[in-house]
């Protein structure tokens, strides 16, 4: 056993490592240690996890580093706790959890407040006295091991002291923290959370899991919208409640936004319309009338003791995002009944965090290349290093693409809609158990297509649908269909296991799920052209790799071990086209092409009747 391997023995907290792993965790520690941003595109299911926490938790110790361990969404804790957990069970190490402050609040009048309602109304509850918790001085305390929330919020409800402070607390006697994204990315909540721990960048190594929803994230982040129903309030806001000399003026200029937002609806319909910035703000009220305004609703408010968030603020938020003349920002009509300010490119906004930090680790078994990774944060190309592996599980997949078929805009009618659902149903027909996962670009496709499926039982996602409603489901019906939207949350977050094991036997995707088309895309090929020197390259990135990942993230939906065998189906031959092929050949999946749909069912009964 060489020195790495006794190093990191005794943070494994398993007999025996997979095939990768130890690998993995020997180039985690040397990378970081050299400072470097390393990015892991290892398969789901080859203990990416506890690798790279066993590489990392040595280093941590040695240099004095706390690791923040950062996921998208609070669903998405409970696996790096999980193994967390284990190594726990081998040495002591001390473990924070951060999530927002409303979810740890004692109290139950908060809860039922939207979470921008909540921060300001705690902020002035904490200010004026008027909650208990909001102490001015905390006891020293050892919180109960092992950590939980709840075990959290019992114990400060017995000091009587706010649990989020408690956490905030913690962290400073911590190795390693679990939380967010918008801990580190979001300006606002990174330097609340620095400030109230006493923390700096520089101490900070950094994991973001799931790595691919990065980009996404960042843009959503630092975008801004505004809803034709905020200006509609915000008009009635002023006029039951501002009682200033310009009254006039601000009712008017809200209902001139609101009526532009309107012509955009009767104009444009559903359609995706790029607006300039100095055209909204003539049709607005002033930022000076506005932020008047504001500050004395929210006095009114306050005095009445009403956690109410004002609209005028909604209204007021949004406008001061406005940025004239800035290439990085796009705004957009949607429908008429929003407007969005997009970030397009986030860079500027996070460079300088991720420039700071110490070194860090970007883990996904559907990685975005290098490139566009780069594009979005800002991390030079040599502050870089890359460890892959191809999913040992590939050969448990057969991917088929249908030649003669495309989900391209133009192609789009009933008779695509209709082969399609026709597929569907035939290989429904033939699988025996199990559930096939249809996989679609768009809800307006999925609709489409919905309407013509014949199978049953059938679950169909819609923007509402809750992860919960998923898995209930799939525990009354094990062998079902189940339509979901590419972009969507349950290809995201549900695992589709009964008794430990994974019941999806077949993935149709029903079209290449390429982004729709908009404004801010088309900036968004402009800046990567510019940024890659290749308009090809632009476009591609824009639109091809992420319907490749796409692909990647449905077929890891269904092979998550060596048990795990599934049958893939892309009905779009779009899936030829270099990009996406290299992609998904990359990560170890080869697709076969027939151009026949007969010809799928023949290979799937060879796949799951004539073979092992």
């Amino acid at each position: 056993m060489d020195e790495f391997e006794s190093l990191v023995e005794k943070f494994f907290p398993y007999g025996k490592w997979r095939k990768g792993q130890k690998r993995l965790s020997k180039l985690v520690y040397s990378g970081v240690k050299e400072g470097k941003i390393v990015l892991v595109n290892y398969p789901t299911g080859t203990g990416k996890t506890i690798a790279i926490l066993s590489g990392i938790l040595p280093l941590a110790l040695e240099e004095g580093l706390k690791i923040f361990y950062a996921v998208r969404t609070r669903s998405q804790l409970h696996p790096p706790l999980r193994e967390l957990s284990r190594i726990k069970a081998k040495l002591d190490l001390r473990v924070s959890v951060l999530v927002n402050k409303q979810i740890l609040c004692l109290l139950d009048s908060m809860k039922k407040l939207s979470y921008e309602e909540f921060i300001k109304y705690c902020s002035y509850l904490s200010t004026t006295g008027g909650c208990p918790y909001a102490v001015k001085t905390y006891p020293g305390f050892k919180p109960p091991q092992p950590f939980s929330l709840a075990k959290l919020k019992e114990y400060a409800k017995e000091l009587n002291v706010c649990p989020y402070v408690l956490a905030s607390l913690l962290v400073r006697d911590s190795t390693v923290i679990v939380g967010t994204y918008s801990y580190l990315f979001d300006p606002k909540v990174r330097n609340a959370f620095f400030a109230d721990t006493g923390l700096t960048p520089r101490e900070i190594v950094l994991i973001v899991d799931e790595a691919h929803n990065l980009p996404g994230a960042l843009v959503s982040m630092f975008s801004r919208e505004l809803r034709l129903e905020w200006v509609r309030s915000a008009r009635l806001e002023a006029l039951q409640i501002y009682e200033g000399e310009r009254l006039g003026e601000l009712v008017d200029g809200l209902q001139m936004l609101e009526n532009f937002m309107k012509t955009l609806r009767k104009r444009f319909g559903d359609e995706k319309v790029k607006i300039e910035p100095s055209t909204i703000i003539e049709v607005s009220p002033s930022l000076s009338l506005l932020e008047s305004a504001v500050s004395y609703v929210e006095s009114y408010y306050f005095s009445k003791k009403v956690p109410a968030r004002s609209y005028l603020e909604l209204v007021y938020e949004f406008l001061s995002s406005l940025k004239m003349g800035d290439p990085r920002y796009v705004v957009e009509s949607i429908g008429g009944e929003k407007i969005v300010n997009t970030c397009v490119s986030p860079v500027r906004e996070v460079s300088p965090f991720f420039a700071r930090t110490y070194g860090g680790v970007f883990m996904s078994g559907t990685l975005p290349p290098k490139r566009l990774l780069e594009f979005y944060t800002g991390i030079p190309e040599e502050r870089i290093r890359i460890i892959k592996m191809p999913n040992p599980f590939a050969s448990n997949v057969k991917l088929i693409g249908l030649s003669g078929i495309s989900s391209r805009y133009v192609n789009r009618s009933e008779k695509l809609y209709q082969r399609i659902a026709e597929i569907i149903d035939e290989l429904f027909s033939i699988q025996s158990e199990g559930i096939l996962l249809a996989v679609f670009p768009s809800y307006n496709f999925l609709r489409s297509v919905r309407l013509k499926i014949k199978s049953t039982p059938l679950f169909v996602e819609r923007e509402t649908t809750t992860l919960g409603q998923v898995r209930r489901f799939i525990e009354a019906y094990p062998h079902c269909v189940i339509m979901v939207n590419a972009w969507g949350k349950v290809i995201e977050g549900v695992e589709f296991k009964l008794n430990g094991k994974n019941v999806i036997k077949t993935i149709v995707v029903g079209g290449l799920p390429v982004p729709e088309p908009s404004p801010s895309r088309d900036r968004l090929t402009e800046l990567l052209s510019v940024f890659l020197r290749s308009p090809d390259e632009g476009w591609a990135y824009t639109y091809l790799i992420p319907a490749a990942m796409k692909i990647a993230q449905a077929i890891g939906r269904g092979v998550r071990s060596k048990e795990d065998r599934v049958f893939v189906v892309v009905l779009d031959e779009r899936v030829k086209d270099d990009p996406v092929y290299h992609f998904l050949e990359r990560l170890g999946y080869t697709p076969k092409f027939v151009k026949e749909p007969k010809q799928i069912f023949v290979e799937y009964l060879k796949n799951f009747q004539l073979s092992g």
